[in-house]
């Protein structure tokens, strides 16, 4: 069952547009991009030229004036690309980057940063990981003193979505050398400082997507670059996770059904001691739990993005949701990878190139772990 939304002919016609572009620009690459590990530098164009980058922000910073059914569908369609790194990398800039920009950042900054970004003309990055602290983003060393009209920015960064090739990542930094969760900022910084070094991380999955790490060495950037107060960064990035992981728990379920479909196809046209292997019971009664599974994410989901939508709090929904449909969707790949039997197990096959993504999905905007303890906490335990 879909959200009544999604029948309205505005969302029909913009999930068309969206699943009409990816089946021309991405999937007949698909293979070849993840062997290469690399895509078209003038692909970003492109998604910018169609206007799927900040669909919900303004038209007045280059948004597209849209509610955020239409970041949910392009999220889901996303996920029905094959091309999951590419996906992360698109949804990290539209759903994570630039909304932290628009809500924090001056009028300049919008104008010759945020603009661009969303045309496509180069790619934003968040940089909030160090390589000690991991997930505990309140323990971070990484520091940003003001020393005269400037802060020099020491530290490193690891794990970064983009890191290699944004032309402006977002990094938090502890403005104070206090460990302390008010003595964190978040800075805008070009990747041409002097002072940086920026080096792609090669990756088991996700080979689509730009991993990176990057190094700050005595790195002078303006009082100009910070966004919002010096002391409230890590709130500013709580938030921007939550509506990270909201998205992507839209998307994993997306990809969930999407792979559900295709192996349902795989078993319909398979034949084994005389009928198709979707007519054997175990895998029949198989299919259907895994169906039901998808479709219960699916729905808490929606409800939780309706609410979402509507500006009410749904901070313990949202970690519900990184746990649950994350998860559920790492079983989704592993089972049906088994039911294609040994052709799953090609390396040319899709679905193997999935399942080396899911290994990221229970790390991806704060480990599984980190996000039970932190509903533990919101439940007083």
């Amino acid at each position: 069952m879909e959200p009544i939304i999604f029948e309205d002919v505005p969302h029909k016609n913009f999930r068309q547009t969206v699943r009409k572009f990816i089946a021309k620009e991405v999937i007949p690459h698909a293979l070849e991009w993840e062997k290469t590990r690399s895509i078209p530098v003038n692909l970003l164009q492109k998604v910018g030229e169609h206007g799927f980058i900040g669909l919900s922000l303004p038209e007045s910073v280059g948004g597209g004036n849209k509610d955020f059914w239409h970041e949910v569908i392009l999220a889901e369609e996303l996920a029905r690309s094959r091309v999951l790194g590419w996906a992360l990398s698109i949804l990290v800039q539209s759903n994570m980057v630039a909304p932290l920009i628009f809500q924090l950042g001056n009028n300049e900054q919008k104008e010759k940063i945020l603009k661009p970004a969303l045309a496509g003309k180069f790619y934003l990055a968040l940089a909030a990981t160090d390589p000690s602290s991991g997930s505990d983003l309140a323990s971070i060393t990484t520091v940003a003193l003001l020393k005269g009209k400037n802060y020099i920015l020491n530290g490193e960064k690891r794990y970064i979505t983009n890191g290699s090739i944004a032309n402006y990542t977002v990094v938090l930094a502890r403005t104070k050398t206090q460990k302390d969760i008010w003595a964190l900022g978040l800075f805008l910084v070009p990747g041409d400082a002097r002072g940086i070094k920026r080096e792609k991380l090669v990756t088991v999955g996700l080979k689509t997507s730009d991993t990176a790490s990057i190094c700050f060495k005595d790195c002078s950037i303006s009082k100009g670059s910070l966004l919002g107060d010096s002391t409230r960064g890590f709130l500013y990035l709580l938030r921007g996770l939550q509506r990270e992981r909201l998205i992507g728990a839209v998307a994993l379920n997306s990809l969930a059904l999407y792979i559900w479909e295709d192996t349902l196809n795989f078993l319909q046209s398979r034949h084994r001691f005389d009928e198709a292997l979707s007519k054997k019971q175990v895998i029949r009664h198989r299919m259907v739990e895994l169906r039901t599974t998808i479709e219960a994410a699916r729905q808490f989901t929606y409800l939780v993005c309706d609410a979402f939508a509507e500006g009410k709090p749904v901070d313990k929904e949202i970690l519900m949701l990184k746990i649950f449909s994350y998860e559920n969707c790492q079983k989704i790949i592993s089972e049906c990878v088994h039911l294609h039997g040994a052709e799953g197990f090609l390396e040319d096959h899709w679905l193997s190139h999935v399942r080396q993504d899911s290994q990221a999905f229970s790390l991806a905007a704060g480990t599984a772990e980190i996000v039970r303890d932190l509903l533990a906490g919101m439940f007083k335990m």
